[in-house]
């Protein structure tokens, strides 16, 4: 079993300031995918991780070397576009169960309208191996 720690520190000026660390994030194993979605390429998939039961994922972080509106994936064949503008985390059961209806998420299918590339990476923590 390994125990994630994460941090997430948000300041913005001349209002609030915090840093929130807990709790770490117990896993037995651990999925990392990563892909390259060309310059206005569509429906490159990123294969997650391979568990279907529902509350063995809890934790999934999407992530890229560029940001934008155009860069968008769809989760599991679903119809929503969702925007990659920033990285996506999502920390225990009850945020990833957001990106699914519940069930957690095995394949991410990218497309973009970018002018130039982006490098994707995909993070998911199991309870199950």
């Amino acid at each position: 079993m390994s125990n994630i720690t994460w941090q997430f520190q948000v300041s913005i000026p001349g209002g609030p300031a915090f840093t929130i660390t807990q709790p770490n994030i117990a896993v037995e194993a651990y999925d990392v995918a990563s892909a390259n979605v060309g310059a206005g390429v569509s429906n490159i998939d990123i294969h997650v991780q391979p568990s279907s039961s529902p509350d063995d994922v809890v934790l999934v972080v999407v992530s890229s070397d560029t940001y934008d509106a155009g860069l968008t994936y769809k989760i599991d064949g679903g119809a929503t576009a969702h925007a990659l503008d920033a990285p996506h985390v999502m920390l225990g059961v009850g945020a990833v169960g957001f990106m699914n209806g519940g069930a957690p998420p095995q394949k991410l299918t990218f497309s973009s309208t970018l002018a130039k590339a982006a490098n994707i990476q995909v993070v998911a923590g199991r309870k199950n191996p």
